[in-house]
């Protein structure tokens, strides 16, 4: 919150602070141009992440069908 409090003062930000709830809603953020490395770093950090995205949906997928196989197991007739 003190982050945001900060850039929202030094313009870099505009939005809304909320302390009761502790949130932060961002409706504007000041443009620039980044270098060369920074965009590298960017690809890597949301290649990492899609990555992590994509084992989880795998994952989550892997355990339905396992636990869908456990309850016909038990005489069960659960939906798609």
């Amino acid at each position: 919150m003190k982050v945001a409090s900060a850039d929202v003062s030094l313009g870099l930000i505009r939005g809304s602070l909320d302390q009761v709830d502790k949130s932060v809603e961002i409706t504007w953020v000041q443009p620039r141009v980044l270098e060369d490395s920074q965009l590298e770093t960017l690809y890597h950090m949301f290649n990492d992440w899609r990555q992590n995205v994509s084992w989880v949906a795998g994952e989550t997928e892997r355990r339905r069908l396992e636990a869908r196989q456990k309850v016909k197991g038990f005489g069960g007739s659960p939906g798609q």
